[in-house]
């Protein structure tokens, strides 16, 4: 009690701080990369592979059924904060990217959405419904889509 008041002030510190430890090492994965595709792809990869060695905690952070009432005000509270992290550091990349001309788009949300949405997904697919998907082809394909579309075939 000299540090944390009762048992749900632990449990709040400890996922604050586990919060921060993995957005903090997605950040500094892509912060090492250069181009516009390899960050958006270790962001992805990295970003689902730490929710995957974290299963436990992403399976709280879904069902909050188990948590006392203050971890899950602090998860409510804190999951907006959680995905806008993401959220700003994908469009972080996108902007540079087009600062740098590397890209030429007018960036808009939806992109950034899109992209949550396939690194989501496939954690969700492949870790918690145990689905025998290939990771990296999907983040591979997923990118190749963004960046060249879906062209349809002569018929």
């Amino acid at each position: 009690y000299y540090y944390y008041k009762n048992k749900e002030a632990i449990i709040v510190a400890m996922l604050e701080k586990k919060f921060t430890e993995l957005f903090d090492k997605v950040k500094a994965e892509v912060d090492k990369e250069e181009g516009v595709q390899n960050r958006l792809k270790v962001f992805m990869k990295t970003r689902i592979n730490e929710m995957r060695s974290n299963h436990p905690l992403m399976n709280l952070f879904q069902s909050e059924d188990s948590l006392s009432i203050k971890a899950k005000n602090f998860l409510e509270e804190n999951r907006a904060t959680i995905v806008n992290k993401d959220f700003s550091l994908i469009k972080e990349i996108l902007s540079k990217g087009i600062e740098n001309k590397k890209i030429s788009y007018e960036l808009n949300d939806s992109l950034v959405l899109m992209i949550m949405g396939v690194t989501y997904g496939v954690f969700v697919g492949k870790f918690i419904e145990n689905s025998d998907w290939e990771i990296d082809k999907m983040i591979e394909t997923s990118i190749d889509v963004i960046f060249n579309g879906i062209k349809q075939k002569e018929i």
